[in-house]
């Protein structure tokens, strides 16, 4: 793990307040209370969430999560311009690195397991299916802002120190892959999901990587956003198809 120690003042922290509001505002306002809102709003005929419903809830969950930290975020931005080249190539790098590794990890899990489609990818993938603007608008602008918000900028950002480093580096991986497994795992009590934990731990990992190499938030959401959009355009290829 490339270390910057030039991060260890914790330069773009977003501070304990605004990164109790990111925990609230995502694990409580976009899990349970936008949904109740925007359900009162756009009234569902089957009993299942209206995906305007789910929209309203996304898009409340961006904006408030961005004016929350957007002063650090906007000081962060202007850090990683200042090597915009430089940056962007790092940002590449990672994508690569993540590609590489997901091609490992997937032909490990079709050896052990049988098959190598995480729950979560096929929810995407049926969601992209049903709703298609929703998806895409999640994939690529919403998860790369707000999980990268949340994981590297909490999880990682405000945990790390000159003395706490590795541990910081583990929480973020380790959350990451949590919040895109355990769901699944409790939804359909297949212990396989796991498998993928490791996977969407190696791609938080590299995400993390990238903000600690070029010591800007906005590396890890650029790595984030290259990934999903790639992801989307071969999901909405295929569906094409």
């Amino acid at each position: 793990m490339i270390r910057n120690n030039d991060l260890d003042s914790g330069r773009f922290k977003f501070g304990y307040l605004n990164s109790i509001l990111l925990i609230f505002n995502y694990f409580l306002g976009y899990q349970y209370f936008y949904p109740v809102l925007g359900s009162l709003i756009f009234k569902s005929t089957d009993g299942t969430l209206h995906p305007r419903a789910q929209m309203l809830g996304t898009l409340i969950t961006l904006i408030v999560s961005v004016m929350i930290v957007r002063k650090p975020l906007a000081r962060s931005f202007r850090f990683f311009t200042k090597s915009l080249g430089q940056n962007i190539k790092s940002i590449f790098q990672h994508v690569g690195l993540i590609y590489v590794a997901n091609f490992i990890m997937n032909i490990l899990i079709l050896f052990i397991h049988g098959n190598n489609t995480s729950g979560n990818q096929a929810l995407v993938e049926t969601g992209f299916s049903l709703f298609p603007v929703l998806y895409a608008f999640t994939a690529v602008i919403f998860a790369p802002i707000v999980e990268e918000i949340l994981f590297r900028g909490v999880l990682y950002q405000e945990l790390r120190s000159e003395k706490n480093y590795w541990l910081p580096v583990v929480i973020s991986s380790l959350s990451f892959g949590l919040i895109h497994t355990l769901p699944l795992f409790l939804m359909s009590n297949d212990s396989s999901e796991f498998l993928f934990l490791i996977v969407y731990s190696i791609m938080g990992y590299l995400m993390t990587r990238a903000y600690e190499k070029t010591g800007t938030i906005w590396s890890s959401i650029g790595v984030h956003f290259m990934n999903n959009l790639i992801a989307t355009i071969v999901v909405v290829l295929n569906l094409g198809g």
